[in-house]
């Protein structure tokens, strides 16, 4: 199977990438790196420390023994699933790719995922019960991100290093059976609202001038 090998092109976007972070932390006068908007969310400081953990991440999967900085053509990689999946007698369908997302999430009564920002908002937004699995290799980021849901009693957590234990196996077949738990997992994400977020946001960021 062909692989392209993308390393370079990568680590000319961590440079590029490197350099805007440190211009941009240059501009933030000192007594600012204190600030945060709310008490829960990261100071600027903070914020700077999470890109560098970031950047560990990228070095963290490249000295990884089985690591492999090649990607597979998304075609390849549909094609691999297809197979897999060939002989499976269950209902199962493969999408090649979604780029409607709402449809999927509106129709989903579970979610199986990662913990990655996006995903974490797209959950809220769509007051969805999830099982999420925290990529092992982010330096812990989305296994925080992942807490936040877990907190609220809006998901479950299992580690990757476990998968091959039969965990997501039980726990599927425990939640797509148990209505009660589902919804009160959908009602779990009232706690995670807040009223007219954009227009606190917009406030606090205007007070950084």
């Amino acid at each position: 199977m062909s692989k392209v090998d993308h390393l370079g092109e990568a680590l000319a976007a961590w440079t590029d990438a490197r350099g805007l972070v440190i211009d941009e932390a240059e501009n933030i006068p000192a007594d600012r790196y204190s600030f945060r908007p709310t008490p829960e969310v990261r100071s600027v400081a903070e914020l700077f420390i999470h890109i560098l953990e970031v950047s560990e991440m990228m070095v963290g999967e490249l000295c990884r023994p089985d690591g492999d900085f090649r990607r597979t053509s998304f075609e390849e990689l549909i094609h691999e699933l297809k197979e897999a999946y060939k002989d499976f007698t269950g209902n199962v369908k493969l999408f090649d790719f979604f780029q409607e997302m709402q449809y999927a999430y509106s129709a989903a009564d579970l979610v199986v995922t990662r913990a990655g920002a996006t995903t974490i908002s797209e959950l809220i937004l769509f007051r969805l019960p999830a099982v999420i699995i925290p990529y092992p290799y982010a330096y812990q980021h989305q296994s925080a991100n992942a807490r936040i849901l877990e907190k609220s009693h809006s998901a479950v957590i299992i580690q990757d290093s476990l998968l091959g234990a039969g965990i997501l196996k039980d726990a599927l077949q425990r939640l797509v059976n148990d209505r009660v738990r589902l919804t009160n997992m959908r009602l779990g994400y009232e706690s995670l609202f807040r009223p007219q977020a954009a227009d606190r946001l917009l406030e606090y960021a205007l007070a950084l001038n």
